[in-house]
């Protein structure tokens, strides 16, 4: 058996966002809620793609501890695609199930699991993810 690389083909896109956020809790129950707007200049062109997403994260509090559950789905849809190459409507989705531990308000760890789906030209593909992440807010 021999091995061969897959070249992965990854677009660059640059551009400005816009964010709407919401953010409520209800007793250890807590929603986050982002919505965005992307105007991106995909793959070194001129024309603009026009991206929006919607992220809905909810966290719930295990017990009287410093652990977290957390679930998120975040969908990605293709509004303006004029010159890109790309189809509009559905991009990608993002689902994620994990836990967290806060070591206090400005720090804390996740571990957990992501599954993507992607259209790629009308052909789905998806990617299973086990994300560890670690985060401090320092202001």
């Amino acid at each position: 058996m021999q091995f061969e690389p897959l070249a992965a083909r990854f677009p660059i896109e640059r551009g400005a966002f816009q964010d709407l956020i919401y953010q409520h809790y209800w007793g250890k129950l807590g929603l986050y809620n982002r919505a965005r707007v992307n105007e991106l200049f995909a793959d070194h062109s001129n024309a603009m793609l026009l991206l929006a997403s919607n992220f809905i994260d909810l966290h719930h509090q295990i017990g009287e501890s410093n652990w977290y559950a957390e679930i998120y789905d975040e969908p990605y849809f293709n509004l303006k695609v004029d010159g890109t190459g790309r189809q509009a409507g559905f991009q990608l989705n993002k689902s994620y199930v994990g836990v967290g531990y806060s070591f206090n308000p400005k720090a804390y760890a996740t571990f957990g699991y992501e599954l993507s789906t992607y259209d790629v030209s009308g052909t789905l593909f998806t990617a299973h993810i086990f994300k560890f992440g670690l985060v401090a807010h320092f202001n």
